[in-house]
């Protein structure tokens, strides 16, 4: 599972507080890619056991409520 966001708000913020909050609570690894429209994002990836079990567990109290929800079911 991953999560893109880009690096800096419209208002000239850093996303890198919250992103590295979210990295340490599910215990993922948080790096920068460079996406084809040349922007750079910030990209947390929960790859092994104990991430993924935090985010399910995560999601299974705090129940998305969009069309986020399905994709999250599959």
């Amino acid at each position: 599972m991953t999560l893109d966001q880009r690096m800096i708000s419209p208002t000239g913020v850093s996303y890198e507080p919250i992103m590295s909050l979210i990295k340490e609570t599910f215990k993922c690894t948080l790096t920068t890619v460079q996406k084809a429209n040349g922007r750079n994002y910030f990209q947390i990836r929960a790859d092994n056991a104990e991430s993924l079990k935090l985010v399910t567990d995560y999601f299974a109290q705090h129940q998305l409520l969009s069309s986020k929800f399905l994709d999250y079911q599959c």
